[in-house]
């Protein structure tokens, strides 16, 4: 059983989408764990902060800290079904040079968008009218209207939910995927309150692998 004060960093559109759900069945199975959620999009000084566990999406540049690697996201292409009645829809990747582009530098400030199809890859370095460093705000600026962006399927998973919210685009093409990682200071003495976050991290990505598999298997 954990105990103690677990200081979570994540970044707040994962923290919103992906912990939050998950509080009250991590505070059920440990009764004596507290949970002091910290949401940073930017990255944290873990060692300043005080941070126990940094749940972090992206690579992690990083080197005084340990990483272990929980899994992958693949990274979609998604606008609003607004947008694409006024602006048109893309078909292929070139199409995108005549788009609003909408990046995301919470994580990755590379604006090269690469995509994949038939054993062929093209690369496009794609100027963003907007750049936005928040999950939740690029979200909603795409379901605003205000243009076209890329990130984890994850994160827009509840907008494609609601009809008419979002639309994938160029399906057909393999953009790649994204890690998610749980970061933590040191690897001489890991508190058992970490451990057992990070367990069950790695088990509900396990879940999340099968249920997404199974989909795929539809």
């Amino acid at each position: 059983k954990a105990s103690g004060t677990l200081r979570l960093s994540c970044q707040s559109g994962f923290a919103r989408l992906q912990v939050v759900p998950r509080l009250a069945e991590i505070l059920e199975a440990h009764p004596e764990l507290d949970i002091d959620l910290i949401l940073q999009d930017s990255w944290p000084n873990l060692v300043e902060q005080g941070i126990d566990l940094r749940i972090h999406i992206g690579e992690v540049e990083d080197e005084t800290v340990i990483a272990q690697l929980i899994g992958y996201s693949p990274i979609r292409l998604f606008a609003s079904e607004n947008y694409i009645q006024t602006h048109g829809r893309p078909e292929t990747p070139a199409d995108l040079e005549g788009h609003r582009i909408l990046r995301f530098t919470g994580f990755n400030r590379e604006r090269r968008w690469t995509f994949a199809k038939d054993g062929h890859q093209v690369s496009l370095d794609l100027k963003g009218r907007v750049s936005i460093d928040n999950l939740d705000v690029l979200c909603e600026a795409v379901i605003q209207g205000v243009g076209i962006t890329t990130g984890p399927e994850w994160m827009f998973k509840e907008a494609l939910a609601k009809n008419g919210a979002l639309v994938p685009l160029l399906t057909d093409y393999d953009m790649g995927k994204v890690a998610m990682y749980a970061v933590y200071p040191s690897r001489q003495f890991v508190p058992q309150k970490v451990r057992l976050f990070i367990d069950y991290l790695k088990e509900e990505y396990r879940k999340y692998e099968a249920e997404h598999k199974s989909c795929e298997l539809c």
